[in-house]
C-alpha cells in the first residue's frame, strides 16, 4: 500500500486540527487551495503536523501546526511559479482523484465547523469597522 493510500484510510476526522483556504497566487488569480493540517508522526515517530494542499496534492510536515502550513504555502508557491506550470497542468491535477478522502474530511469540517473562507471574511469586516 502506497502511503498516499495508507493516509487516507487512517486518516480520521478528529486527527485534523486545521482547515482553510488560500489565495492571492500572481501566477493564477483565480486558484484558490483548500488546505487541511492534521496530526502525524515526523521522523523517529516523533509527534508532528503534516498539511496537504488538496488541489495539488502538495504535503509539509513539520513539528507544529503554523510551521507545516507556513511550510507548505512555501512549497505552493515554488510550484504554481514554475514556468512549465500552466492552467492546463492545474486542471489535470484537478482531474485526478487521489486526494477524494481528503476532500471527504474537509467538506464534513467545513460542513460540522463552517467554510473557512466566511469566517476569515467576518474577521476582516470587523478589522475593517
Amino acid at each position: 500500500m502506497s502511503v498516499l493510500n495508507k493516509l487516507e484510510h487512517d486518516l480520521k476526522i478528529g486527527d485534523i486540527v486545521l482547515i482553510g483556504k488560500s489565495w492571492n497566487y500572481e501566477a493564477f488569480a483565480n486558484l484558490k487551495i483548500h488546505y487541511l493540517v492534521y496530526k502525524d508522526k515526523g521522523i523517529d515517530d516523533e509527534d508532528a503536523f503534516t498539511a496537504v494542499a488538496l488541489e495539488l496534492g502538495l504535503f509539509a510536515t513539520s513539528h507544529n501546526v503554523d510551521s507545516a502550513k507556513e511550510d507548505l504555502q512555501a512549497i505552493i508557491h515554488d510550484y504554481i511559479s514554475k514556468e512549465q506550470v500552466s492552467v492546463n497542468t492545474i486542471d489535470r491535477y484537478l482531474e485526478r482523484t487521489e486526494m477524494d478522502s481528503f476532500w471527504v474530511l474537509y467538506r464534513r469540517l467545513s460542513f460540522l465547523l463552517g467554510d473557512p473562507e466566511v469566517k476569515h471574511n467576518h474577521k476582516l469586516e470587523k478589522e475593517v469597522s
